[in-house]
């Protein structure tokens, strides 16, 4: 049982990797995909190698931008969601895989997260591609509006609301409050 988001999260990072319960099918926009249903485990993760990169709160819910090794070595970039229960002990609710994927055209922010038990979050890795980005905004499709500040090329974003449509529009300035692009997240 954890009492702080934090340890909720690294709690379930450096658990042992799971192995999939049963495959799944997943439709979305007339498209199928194969999935997995995982229902225990962690992500394997080497405690010690734990790094916060950012963090944002609402009352009751906590998001996180983090790094990590697993057991295998290999490092990930992920984004985190933990919600409180009970009044007093955190839960890890969801997680995502960031990618570093530059597309080395137009400024885009690679998101993970999504919607989660409890709420939505998304938080990843901006890039500029010769542009200075400073500010992001993501924009749902119902008109539910989140910013952040671009730091160190990251942003996070994280609200107790589930109702947040797909989806969302990805709004990207320069320090002058120009929008320098445009994109589609979390298109499902």
């Amino acid at each position: 049982m954890a009492h702080n988001p934090r340890q909720a999260i690294i709690d379930f990072l450096s658990a042992p990797v799971s192995t999939p319960d049963s495959a799944i099918t997943i439709t979305s926009d007339a498209k199928e995909r194969l999935g997995a249903m995982y229902t225990g485990g962690g992500m394997g993760a080497v405690a010690d190698t734990i790094r916060f990169l950012k963090e944002r709160t609402v009352p009751l819910h906590y998001a996180a931008l983090l790094t990590f090794a697993d057991t295998n070595g290999k490092m990930w970039e992920f984004a985190c969601f933990a919600r409180q229960e009970g009044g007093h002990t955190w839960v890890f609710k969801g997680g995502g895989s960031v990618s570093d994927k530059n597309n080395g055209r137009q400024p885009h922010a690679n998101l993970a997260g999504g919607w989660a038990e409890g709420g939505f979050y998304a938080g990843g890795i901006v890039h500029g591609n010769g542009i200075e980005v400073a500010h992001a905004k993501i924009v749902s499709v119902d008109g539910l509006t989140f910013e952040d500040t671009v730091e160190n090329g990251r942003v996070l974003f994280v609200t107790d609301r589930e109702d947040i449509f797909a989806p969302v529009r990805v709004l990207l300035y320069d320090a002058a409050g120009v929008v320098v692009n445009s994109h589609i997240g979390f298109g499902v």
